[in-house]
């Protein structure tokens, strides 16, 4: 898991585009795994616009397919990824699929679930172009930092495919 999200952070911090803390490294010491950031200097405050400016120049980092080479999770909840030539395969395949699985189809019957599935995939037929995305992004996966007395915007704690 912290493997993981370290090669994650680093996918992103590749980049360029938005500000993530540094990876430094992971391993595993007396059998438990770790992985190690930079410490940044959270602040309140920040601009979600410019936030938004540096997500959209994230998703601009593009791949020849949709998912990615490792594994990694979402929450603690394990999280598929494999390669997929399309936007709605992967979803399907590496998300829906699999969290139906995990929760034994929430209680439906095959009828309701041919029908979200077939939702699903009429949903996501917009035929994006495979691009770097968080994966967990939400409240408290964001925040800002203070850097040369400015507040820059940060991610962390993806599950980036």
């Amino acid at each position: 898991m912290l493997q993981a999200e370290y090669r994650g952070v680093q996918e992103m911090a590749e980049t360029n585009t938005i500000r993530v803390p540094r990876p430094i490294c992971f391993g595993e010491h007396r059998r438990r795994g770790f992985a190690v950031f930079e410490h940044l200097e959270f602040c309140r405050g920040g601009s979600e616009y410019e936030l938004g400016q540096q997500l959209a120049r994230m998703h601009r980092h593009t791949a020849e397919q949709f998912g990615l080479s490792f594994d990694n999770t979402i929450g603690v909840t394990h999280q598929p990824n494999a390669w997929r030539d399309s936007w709605p395969g992967l979803w399907e395949e590496m998300r829906l699929n699999h969290m139906l699985r995990l929760t034994n189809n929430v209680g439906f019957d095959d009828k309701k679930i041919e029908a979200l599935r077939t939702k699903t995939r009429e949903l996501l037929d917009h035929d994006p172009v495979p691009s770097l995305v968080h994966g967990d992004l939400w409240g408290g996966n964001k925040g800002y930092c203070l850097e040369d007395g400015k507040r820059v915007p940060v991610i962390f704690d993806p599950a980036t495919y």
